[in-house]
């Protein structure tokens, strides 16, 4: 076992992802509690059932398990599935190559940078000189950051395949632990989750001693506009890597006693 051994970590992601956090976690002898404050769902948008001119597409991007997901159901509801053999995939992350995986695809680039941002200037040095059909499948709260960036030398088009919606999350045994201090870190995993605490529960909560950890860039800086600073952040958005370098938080940050 760990410096995880014995440690409450209340994670405010979606319960997908929450599951497999918590087979990591358990496996280092830690509790997770699900403290889930969004909610993920295909996208109800018109615009879906016209964008079906996918003939000229040459790339698709993800930018996260989601995307892949959704992008896939997309396809099937516009009876668009022909292509799939068709596209290149670049995707951000080993965990978003993974799920690309489960749909018998491989990526054709898997870039480990920490943001968006940074992934479309390397996709653009791996894609070269020639102008490339991009589409990226995103949802409807993400930046343009991505489309900007790879737009400025290639054609491209994104699509939102999927919505995220913040929620208040009213179960009061859970409250509880935060209000009490009965947990060793809260771990924030998306900028959308950062802001619906702060809506939602900072009011209600004692914050004076909560310790807090993001997974991600965009989530830190999301945490740091509320003008916290986090106690914790893995260098890469990886639920593998957040787990192993958690463990050496903690072996560091022991209470004296």
């Amino acid at each position: 076992m760990t410096a995880l051994r014995g440690k409450t970590i209340i994670a405010t992601s979606n319960v997908k992802k929450a599951e497999k956090l918590g087979n990591l976690l358990k496996n280092h002898g830690a509790r997770m509690v699900k403290f889930p404050l969004i909610k993920i769902s295909a996208a109800n948008n018109p615009s879906l059932e016209k964008a079906t001119q996918l003939n000229d597409i040459q790339w698709v991007v993800f930018s996260s398990s989601n995307s892949v997901t959704y992008f896939f159901e997309w396809l099937r509801a516009i009876q668009q599935t022909s292509h799939e053999t068709t596209f290149k995939y670049a995707v951000i992350g080993k965990a978003t190559a993974e799920t690309l995986a489960q749909y018998g695809k491989k990526a054709d680039f898997i870039s480990s940078c920490k943001n968006a941002e940074s992934f479309a200037r390397e996709l653009i040095n791996v894609l070269g000189a020639t102008p490339q059909q991009i589409l990226i499948s995103a949802g409807n709260l993400s930046s343009d950051n991505l489309l900007h960036i790879l737009e400025s030398k290639h054609f491209c088009r994104k699509v939102i395949t999927y919505k995220t919606q913040k929620i208040k999350y009213a179960e009061t045994a859970i409250q509880n632990l935060i209000q009490n201090q009965d947990n060793d870190i809260v771990l924030f995993m998306s900028p959308s989750a950062v802001e619906a605490f702060y809506t939602h529960h900072s009011a209600d909560l004692n914050q004076t001693h909560l310790k807090v950890a993001v997974i991600g860039s965009t989530t830190q800086k999301a945490l740091q506009a509320q003008g916290v600073t986090p106690d914790f952040m893995p260098s890469l958005p990886n639920l593998e890597v957040l787990v192993n370098e958690m463990a050496q938080y903690f072996e560091h940050n022991q209470p004296k006693v």
